[in-house]
């Protein structure tokens, strides 16, 4: 006659059967192992014939999953893949367009377009409830979106929320986003267009703001506003703003010598506008036959 462990238990040292461990159950009679709970259950007490279901016993709404097998409370039942814990409710809910989650647990979904390198300028593709990176799908070229503007209430759920990068504008969902006019300019992931600079200001990049023309005096005890915002443009003078650093003036009666303004000497003049926009001028000699009437 041989003996055999009842249910709840499994054989152990010598003639001796030992009750299942929590996170485990054995249901027929037999020397055979107890088997460990799957994914999704629990056993919460020892001599278990059966594991008990998350998503009937769990407090928390629709915590179906668990982080592995072998799970000995329901205090561990959490939420599947593809969704998180929204605490205000207590309830498992699902990852918005957008946004994904590959792990089970409580955690948040993670962000398509948030500021790893991975997911930087993606936006979410398909459907809710996703389980997996490939979610977050590329912007088209040219395009994306500041990371720090992302976040669960305002989500990159659609291509277009792929705003124009810096330099670009004219969006295409296929093409993706074409380059400002020459001497325009558009900075950062904007959805506004291209422009021109302001009055007095020079082109620089197409992706930053323009600068301030503003050519120093090359006595330090003078005033050094005096060239500020001062421009001639080399392609249109009708332009109030230059096309480059060149493009920058100076006042009448200096002259520039790299980028340095200098006063005209007694018995020079300098009254050229057209001759100020680049290079090195020099002042032009007052002859005998012209005279020069200084304002007291």
């Amino acid at each position: 006659m041989s003996c055999e462990c009842k249910t709840r238990h499994q054989a152990a040292t010598g003639l001796e059967c030992a009750q299942c461990s929590a996170g485990s159950a054995k249901s027929s009679v037999g020397n055979q192992t107890w088997t460990a709970c799957l994914a999704g259950e629990f056993a919460d007490s020892i001599g278990s014939t059966s594991c008990k279901s998350c998503g009937t016993e769990s407090p928390v709404a629709g915590a179906t999953a668990t982080p592995g097998t072998g799970i000995p409370s329901v205090d561990v039942c959490t939420c599947e893949m593809g969704f998180f814990l929204d605490t205000a409710t207590n309830t498992c809910v699902s990852c918005l367009l957008g946004s994904f989650k590959d792990l089970v647990g409580a955690h948040l979904c993670t962000l398509c377009g948030s500021s790893t390198d991975i997911l930087v300028n993606k936006y979410g593709a398909g459907s809710v409830a996703a389980t997996s990176i490939n979610h977050c799908v590329l912007c088209p070229s040219n395009s994306g979106q500041e990371a720090v503007s992302i976040t669960s209430s305002s989500l990159m759920d659609s291509v277009y929320d792929c705003v124009y990068m810096g330099g670009f504008h004219q969006f295409s969902a296929t093409l993706g986003y074409t380059a400002c006019p020459q001497y325009q300019y558009k900075t950062g992931f904007l959805a506004d267009g291209c422009r021109l600079c302001d009055e007095g200001d020079f082109f620089t990049e197409s992706y930053q703001t323009c600068a301030r023309c503003h050519l120093i005096s090359s006595d330090s005890s003078l005033d050094q506003t005096l060239h500020r915002g001062l421009v001639i443009n080399s392609t249109n003078e009708a332009f109030l703003w230059g096309v480059n650093a060149d493009d920058c003036a100076y006042s009448l009666g200096w002259y520039k010598v790299y980028g340095e303004c200098h006063m005209c000497e007694p018995g020079y003049f300098q009254n050229d506008r057209t001759a100020r926009t680049s290079g090195n001028y020099a002042c032009i000699y007052m002859s005998f036959n012209i005279k020069c009437y200084i304002n007291t």
